[in-house]
């Protein structure tokens, strides 16, 4: 992603195709699938107030935090309002300039939130790391592979890039993979077999693809509110960190599983953090994919609904 950054900003053309990134994306659904257990399933229904908490909390926080922005006039229109909703990235750019916005700012914004989210859950995953709980979903370079699952589950990734394209839904890529190797793992009709270098490839593409959309025209068009849009993403952070904190203090849950859970978006970069941990990763991965399902849903007209009512 680093790489991918300077290169961008440095001038070269280059981006990352989207039948490949679509892979990426799938995989990493695939990943999150394979954390998924039965007993698992059964503790995280009886859990549900905690994840509709969680859920509604940070969608609140992200809303409530871009209408203050807006009405405090540090970003264009209804920019904030639109960059700050935390998930649903491409939904969010394409609609936003039709109410007032600046869609390069949110498209900023929104990429800025999930580089800063990586960074900062690295940093806590390297010093909380090592007093969570759980089994970190390691990959040995010396294990066994099954080719049939492993081919099977190349081509449940791929299905996932198809069915965005079809139904125009980006997030699809990486959701319904998930969901159809859930489904298939239950139903026992195969396994979700991963390699540390297809997992490693796939990580690869996702951290280019999220840095080559750092150029040099669009960090010149943001110069002058780059500032208040880092100050701005550091505050959601922090506010989610804080309900990390709650999450901890209420529900007994470790520190490193409570915070990369309410880390606000970047589902894939979550899960790449979180499958090198010792955490609870289906409560991870759960908190996330409720999220980015609520988001997709209602995010639009969340975001809608508040910018009317700060330009009011």
């Amino acid at each position: 992603m680093v790489a991918a950054i300077g290169m961008g900003t440095a001038g070269h053309r280059i981006a990352v195709a989207r039948t490949l990134m679509g892979w990426g994306q799938g995989m990493v659904g695939c990943m999150i699938a394979r954390s998924f257990s039965a007993s698992a399933s059964m503790d995280l229904l009886q859990r549900w107030p905690v994840f509709l908490s969680g859920v509604l909390a940070v969608i609140a926080a992200s809303t409530l935090l871009g209408w203050w922005m807006m009405r405090m006039r540090f970003l264009p229109g209804s920019t904030a309002v639109w960059g700050m909703s935390p998930g649903a990235a491409s939904a969010m750019t394409l609609m936003s300039a039709n109410y007032g916005a600046d869609a390069r700012l949110v498209a900023l914004m929104q990429y800025l939130r999930v580089l800063l989210v990586a960074g900062v859950a690295s940093i806590v995953a390297h010093v909380l790391g090592e007093h969570s709980v759980g089994t970190a979903a390691v990959f040995p370079l010396d294990r066994p592979v099954h080719w049939e699952f492993l081919a099977a589950t190349v081509v449940i990734a791929l299905s996932g890039h198809v069915v965005a394209r079809l139904a125009r839904w980006p997030s699809a890529a990486l959701v319904f993979p998930m969901f159809a190797a859930i489904s298939l793992q239950r139903m026992g009709i195969m396994e979700i077999e991963l390699t540390y270098w297809v997992l490693a490839l796939a990580f690869a593409v996702i951290g280019w693809s999220i840095g080559l959309k750092f150029n040099r025209d669009l960090l010149l068009h943001a110069a002058r509110s780059l500032p208040r849009i880092v100050a701005c993403t550091s505050a959601l952070i922090a506010v989610c960190a804080a309900f990390a904190a709650l999450l901890v203090m209420a529900a007994g849950v470790d520190p490193m599983t409570a915070y990369l859970a309410m880390s606000p978006g970047g589902i894939d970069s979550v899960a790449i953090i979180a499958v090198s941990n010792r955490i609870d990763e289906p409560f991870v991965m759960t908190m996330q994919v409720l999220r980015l399902v609520t988001v997709v849903l209602l995010g639009p007209m969340t975001a809608r609904f508040a910018a009317r009512n700060a330009t009011r």
